[in-house]
């Protein structure tokens, strides 16, 4: 393999990775590495929804404007930025979260390749940083001497801790 550099916009999303105004929103260098190599070694480029974690803003950008939370970003999914939805989606968990996460500013999403280009459009002053959310991998379907512990087993064993009536086993 040889050396090349990565300078230029990414081959997916479109951004400059390299010429990225010091005020811009700041981007996961992983997904800069991913996306300037054409996500060769994750299997190919995306088709389709990409999850995302998303760090908001303090507050809206306008000038005297609410507090930004996930719970407000949510909301605004529903109402005034509706159209927004197709290139971002949030759970409705964030519209409704527990009362100690009323005022996260931290949320997930699944978004589309225009979010790349809405980052530095609709999005500027609201995404303060964003980050690709790498899947959860499936648990191995052979034994290798790493997982000598089936999940069955596992299963099992948690089953009979959390469900200690026989009527549910």
């Amino acid at each position: 393999m040889s050396w090349q550099s990565l300078a230029g916009g990414g081959a997916w999303s479109g951004l400059n990775w390299i010429g990225r105004a010091a005020n811009s929103t700041r981007a996961d260098p992983y997904l800069a590495w991913a996306d300037t190599t054409a996500f060769a070694h994750l299997g190919g480029q995306p088709t389709g929804w990409v999850r995302v974690i998303l760090e908001l803003e303090a507050h809206w950008p306008a000038v005297g404007a609410p507090l930004l939370t996930a719970q407000t970003f949510a909301e605004s999914l529903e109402i005034e930025n509706a159209t927004w939805k197709t290139w971002i989606r949030v759970s409705t968990v964030y519209r409704f979260p527990p009362h100690d996460l009323e005022a996260s500013r931290f949320l997930t999403a699944i978004v589309t390749k225009q979010f790349f280009t809405e980052i530095d459009g609709a999005l500027k002053g609201i995404v303060k940083r964003f980050e690709l959310v790498n899947p959860a991998q499936r648990p191995p379907t052979r034994r290798t001497p790493c997982s000598w512990v089936s999940w069955t087993t596992v299963w099992r064993s948690l089953t009979n801790a959390f469900v200690p009536s026989p009527i549910f086993r």
